[in-house]
């Protein structure tokens, strides 16, 4: 009885064994999930909205040296007075925004964040539409996902994006944003 007990357990993790390595030769890598791009002293947190989209003005509060924003529809009144904020505590702000196809909301965001110093541009015309949601914190941290800054976004559509913390991945946002800062207009 007990020879049989331990053939039937050798049999299962033999089984468990040729099936987990079968599995990996079938499934395609582009299914199987990897983060070996993220650094080990990296960091990737989740932001859903409504639940917790005010993390992401919570993020631009504790700013300290540098904001850079690429956003497609940027309305939202709160993070308007973050960044207004953050600009009078000396950050310094650049702003990229979507002038078309997005209604008169971003002229009047562009508007006053340029009474309070912060310097906008808008997108280039390069592109049919620059439709980037994203924000580079110090150099250091990125947000990106599906958030435009928004009220509906931040606190009434379903949402989602990341704050990722990675030097490799910063760099990169970085690069796209100063091409785009490059190639971007002026709002005035």
């Amino acid at each position: 009885m007990i020879k049989e007990i331990l053939i039937f357990l050798l049999g299962l993790v033999v089984g468990s064994v040729a099936v987990i390595l079968i599995g990996s030769f079938l499934i395609p890598p582009v299914i199987q999930p990897s983060l070996s791009f993220v650094q080990a002293n990296s960091s990737i947190r989740p932001v859903f909205s409504p639940d917790d989209g005010n993390q992401i003005i919570h993020e631009i509060d504790l700013a300290q040296h540098s904001i850079d924003i690429e956003m497609f529809v940027f309305t939202s009144k709160e993070t308007i007075a973050a960044i207004e904020a953050a600009e009078a505590r000396g950050v310094q702000v650049r702003l990229i925004i979507e002038k078309r196809d997005s209604g008169e909301g971003n002229e009047a965001t562009a508007a006053e964040l340029k009474k309070h110093g912060v310097d906008v541009k808008y997108a280039s015309t390069t592109y049919k539409l620059t439709h980037a949601k994203f924000l580079i914190i110090d150099g250091k941290e990125i947000i990106v996902g599906s958030h435009n800054l928004s009220f509906s976004a931040l606190n009434k559509n379903r949402e989602a994006s990341l704050i990722v913390i990675d030097q490799s991945i910063t760099r990169q946002f970085e690069s796209v944003f100063e091409t785009d800062w490059g190639i971007a207009t002026s709002t005035s």
